[in-house]
């Protein structure tokens, strides 16, 4: 599979309100890592909103493995394609069978692995559910 969008186009992002997550499906840019120059695009997998803050699952159209990132590492999302010209911002109905249908298996994962958040609620350890997660989002 290969990615909706390239390396090096441009893109219009718009800013997410105050207290307002992304939706399933959209595509947003966030913060990668620890530098202020690392993003990433991706498109949303799944949200959901804990004690401590809201959780965001991600992962690229060209595969690979679902991340996870805080609420607050969401730059904004992509309305647009500036550059190329011509160039359609890619709505999760208009991928291929194959990447739409590891979308929504990752989706399903992923609300697995917040099912199970729940349950657990605070009587396991962090180190235990980051274990699970990467067990069942990662099959590692």
């Amino acid at each position: 599979m290969r990615p909706s969008l390239d390396v090096g186009w441009r893109l219009r992002v718009a800013p997410l309100p105050p207290g307002v997550l992304p939706a399933p499906g959209q595509i947003v840019v966030l913060r990668a890592g620890t530098g202020a120059a690392e993003f990433v695009t991706h498109r949303v997998v799944a949200v959901a909103t804990a004690v401590e803050g809201a959780l965001v699952f991600h992962r690229g159209d060209a595969g690979g493995g679902v991340g996870m990132a805080a609420g607050a590492q969401i730059v904004g999302r992509v309305v647009a394609i500036l550059a190329p010209p011509g160039a359609v911002l890619p709505e999760l109905e208009q991928l291929d069978e194959r990447p739409r249908r590891a979308f929504q298996a990752a989706r399903r994962r992923a609300l697995v692995y917040l099912a199970c958040r729940r349950a657990a609620g605070r009587h396991v350890r962090v180190a235990l559910l980051a274990r699970w997660a990467r067990r069942l989002l990662l099959g590692a």
